[in-house]
């Protein structure tokens, strides 16, 4: 079990970044915006119709980093629940948020007891650590007497 809520977790950092883009082309409204292109990767401007080549990427799944088009700051842009919008640098990268959406769906207890034995696991690891550094001086020692 802890070895499937590993792979569980290492999935979640491996996210690709979203690689999808917006026009920020002026709105008023998330009404006023749409999602667009062949394999809907771009947030535009109801009408806009931006022309995209047709080869699918599975980092234009929207929905897989929890944003939307919308209306954000008067452009349509890719932006997350809370409106908060999606900066180039994020889309370049993958975020903090990506990371921490990817996990809600997981269970909340699943991801406390993944965390304590994090937790035990780092202590036992300094304690193994502190250990072995302490018999490589007493057997120093014990050498020298």
């Amino acid at each position: 079990m802890l070895l499937m809520l590993l792979l569980l977790v290492q999935s979640s950092f491996a996210l690709e970044p979203f690689c999808g883009w917006s026009t920020y082309s002026f709105c008023l409204k998330d009404s006023d915006c749409q999602v667009g292109g062949c394999n809907n990767q771009v947030c535009e401007r109801k009408g806009e119709e931006t022309i995209t080549t047709c080869e699918w990427k599975d980092c234009y799944r929207a929905e897989d980093y929890n944003l939307t088009c919308q209306c954000i700051n008067n452009k349509c842009q890719w932006g997350y629940q809370d409106k908060t919008p999606l900066t180039k640098q994020e889309s370049k990268i993958a975020s903090f948020k990506n990371i921490f959406y990817s996990l809600m769906p997981i269970n909340p207890i699943i991801l406390i007891v993944l965390g304590i034995i994090l937790i035990l696991m780092a202590k036992l690891a300094k304690f193994v650590g502190m250990v072995l550094i302490i018999l490589a001086i007493i057997s120093l020692i014990l050498r020298f007497i």
